[in-house]
């Protein structure tokens, strides 16, 4: 997990063994609220991932909180509401060939205020 967050593109995850498929769990230090999700693949060695998802832990099971085709050098996902989980599992489902995710980032937006006239 930690080399996912350190963001540096040469380090990060790939499925053993050459696989083009597989997943990777980040147990975060404690429950964190996010409503954003960036991934980032080692662009270096070309674009792999084809399909992929992100599910969270919900304290019984995983669902399902967003999905996409490519991810590319940096691709951020934007959830319907925000989600509070310790456990985040990141599916890629199919790549052209051995997938190198290099950075995971869970972010949190500000609600909009109100702005009055100046």
């Amino acid at each position: 997990g930690a080399a996912l967050s350190d963001e540096d593109l040469s380090t990060g995850w790939s499925p053993a063994g050459q696989a083009t498929t597989g997943s990777v769990v980040l147990d975060l230090p404690r429950a964190q609220s996010f409503d954003q999700i960036l991934l980032r693949e080692n662009i270096n060695r070309g674009q792999r991932v084809e399909e992929f998802a992100v599910d969270t832990w919900n304290g019984t099971g995983w669902v399902q909180a967003a999905s996409g085709t490519t991810v590319g050098y940096s691709r951020i996902l934007v959830l319907n509401a925000p989600v509070r989980t310790d456990r985040v599992r990141i599916r890629v489902l199919a790549a052209r060939a051995t997938p190198q995710l290099a950075t995971v980032g869970l972010y949190r937006t500000v609600a909009p205020s109100s702005l009055s006239p100046s």
